[in-house]
């Protein structure tokens, strides 16, 4: 999806920057006619911090499969098919707490006061703190997130799933490939975070 202001992903960057993980932030979607929003998002020197462009289809549910948790700072929505497909992969969901969010949030994750960068920051925090909390909110006995979190097998399937991408920062490590595309909606923001370690 498109990276634009009221997307407000320089919220959760910010707010990202001053966690304690290990874990990196994933950041789906561009903007190909505002490109200065976007350049001044991948300013950003956080080695954490993964620009993954456009991902479509399979490749935007595998990444929502293996995610510890989804977050979006969004402040203008209507119901986000983003957020629903996150919930659908069985993502713990962070959220802005616009009404929107939380009418279709329910009870699977948890919103931060609306537009509170520092508020966000401590959720965040918590939720990476907490994996209990994680798995219990996103309703999976087994839970994924756990498997990427821990483990040989959790980091190379971190790995696979970033392999195609080429991280638009210094640490670039491999080239792009093609992707399947579809509609620029289906995953518009998506913000996961997944393992660092061995990438």
């Amino acid at each position: 999806g498109r990276l634009t202001p009221e997307k407000n992903v320089h919220q959760l960057l910010a707010a990202f920057k001053s966690v304690d993980t290990d874990l990196q932030l994933a950041i789906v979607g561009d903007d190909p006619f505002n490109r200065d929003y976007v350049a001044n998002l991948k300013r950003i020197r956080d080695p954490r911090v993964r620009f993954l462009g456009y991902v479509y289809g399979d490749d935007g549910l595998h990444l929502l499969a293996i995610a510890y948790l989804y977050a979006t700072a969004s402040g203008l929505e209507g119901t986000s098919p983003a957020l629903l497909t996150a919930m659908g992969q069985g993502c713990c969901a962070l959220v802005n707490g616009i009404a929107e969010h939380r009418e279709t949030l329910g009870e699977a994750g948890r919103p931060y006061v609306e537009n509170d960068v520092a508020d966000l920051r401590r959720q965040l925090q918590f939720l990476l703190d907490r994996p209990d909390v994680v798995r219990t909110t996103a309703g999976r006995r087994d839970c994924g997130r756990s498997r990427c979190t821990t483990g040989t097998r959790s980091r190379t399937r971190w790995r696979r799933s970033t392999r195609g991408w080429r991280p638009e920062c210094p640490t670039a490590l491999r080239p792009a490939v093609r992707l399947e595309t579809h509609s620029q909606e289906d995953f518009p923001e998506a913000c996961i975070a997944g393992r660092q370690s061995g990438v």
